[in-house]
C-alpha cells in the first residue's frame, strides 16, 4: 500500500532506491509464492484461472520501476550492477534478428523456424533463441540474470499462448524451469513444482505427439521424473 502510494506521488530523487528496492523484492516474493504443494495442484494442470502466470506480468512490470529509479546511476546504492546488467544487456543484443543460426535441428523443426524466421511472423522464434544459449550453462546466484532474458523476451503473441497451454510453448517453459530448479531461492520451488506439471500435463494431453514427447525427457529427467 505503501508503494502504491508513493507511485502516485512525484517522485523525489531520494526515494528512487527505495522504490527499486520495493519493486526487486516484490518481484522476488511474486517468483517464489506459489499456492501448490504438489504439481496437480499447478498450473497448468489446474482449470484456467486469471492469476496464472501473475508473476510474470509482476516481473514485467518491475521494468516501469527501472525506468524511475534508474538503479545505475552514479549515486545509486545499485550502481554496483551496472557491469553485470551491460554485460547482460550486449548479449540480449548479439540475438540475431532473424535464421537459425546455433538453434538445434531438433528446436528448428518443432518450432517451424527455418533462415526466413523472425519475431514478428512465428511467435516460438525469441523465446528458443533466448533459451538455446541457456542450455549450455548452469543457473546459478551469479548469472541468473541472464534466464530472466527469456521472461523478458517473450512478446505478447508467446505469452498468449502460454496462457492457451500451447504444447510447444510449454515445451519452452518446462526447459527454462528445469535449467532455473536448484539456482536460487526465489525461483526454486516454482520451478519444481510447475515443471513438474508441464510435463505430466504434456504427457497426459500431447502423448501423440512423438516429436515433442522426445524432446521432454531432458526436462522429466531434471525433475526426477524418470
Amino acid at each position: 500500500a505503501l508503494f502504491n502510494k508513493k507511485l502516485n506521488k512525484p517522485i523525489k530523487p531520494s526515494d528512487r532506491d527505495a522504490l527499486w528496492a520495493a519493486a526487486a523484492l516484490l518481484g522476488f516474493l511474486a517468483m517464489s509464492w506459489i499456492d501448490a504443494a504438489t504439481p496437480e495442484e499447478a498450473w497448468p494442470l489446474t482449470e484456467s484461472d486469471p492469476a496464472d502466470l501473475e508473476w510474470i506480468r509482476m516481473s514485467e512490470s518491475k521494468a516501469a520501476i527501472w525506468e524511475i529509479a534508474n538503479p545505475l546511476r552514479l549515486d545509486s546504492l545499485f550502481h554496483f550492477m551496472a557491469k553485470d546488467y551491460m554485460s547482460h544487456q550486449k548479449l540480449a543484443l548479439s540475438k540475431p534478428e532473424s535464421g537459425i543460426d546455433g538453434i538445434p535441428p531438433a528446436f528448428a523443426h518443432l518450432y517451424d523456424l527455418d533462415e526466413s524466421s523472425n519475431a514478428e511472423n512465428n511467435p516460438y522464434f525469441n523465446p528458443v533463441h533466448e533459451l538455446v544459449p541457456l542450455l549450455e550453462t548452469e543457473a546459478n546466484r551469479s548469472n541468473i540474470f541472464m534466464y530472466y532474458s527469456l521472461i523478458s523476451h517473450m512478446g505478447p503473441p508467446f505469452k498468449r499462448l502460454l496462457e492457451q497451454k500451447d504444447p510447444r510453448a510449454l515445451l519452452i517453459f518446462a526447459y527454462w524451469y528445469a535449467k532455473t530448479v536448484n539456482s536460487v531461492w526465489w525461483l526454486d520451488r516454482r520451478s519444481l513444482v510447475e515443471g513438474q506439471a508441464i510435463c505430466l500435463y504434456l504427457e497426459r494431453y500431447h502423448a501423440d505427439e512423438t516429436e515433442l514427447q522426445d524432446m521432454l525427457q531432458f526436462p522429466k529427467m531434471r525433475f526426477g521424473l524418470i
